[in-house]
């Protein structure tokens, strides 16, 4: 079972989702613990090549809008918790670790 799902809308913002997903794929926190849900906001943009460049799940919302994004991804989540990213941040290598700890 998955322990935690990691959500990221992004409409649009190719340079800043590949600075999000590296950020990611450093987590101090087991692989087999947590997914990665990015949901493309109807992006108009390369914005869908560069997600599929990293090994997260590619989710597709025509809707625009944080709001119908993030409810896309908690539809499509395995995760007992889930966490909420913007795309345009960087998460510190012990996010998701903290995150949890303050769970439990």
């Amino acid at each position: 079972m998955v322990l935690v799902s990691i959500i990221i809308p992004v409409r649009n913002r190719p340079q800043d989702i590949a600075r999000c997903l590296k950020s990611l794929l450093k987590q101090d926190f087991p692989k087999e613990d947590h997914e990665i849900i990015v949901v493309d906001n109807n992006s108009t943009d390369n914005t869908q090549e560069v997600i599929r460049q990293f090994p997260a799940r590619y989710v597709f919302e025509p809707q625009v809008g944080r709001g119908p994004a993030r409810n896309k991804g908690v539809q499509e989540s395995q995760g007992k918790y889930l966490a909420f990213i913007d795309s345009d941040c960087i998460a510190d290598p012990n996010w998701l670790k903290e995150l949890v700890r303050g769970l439990r």
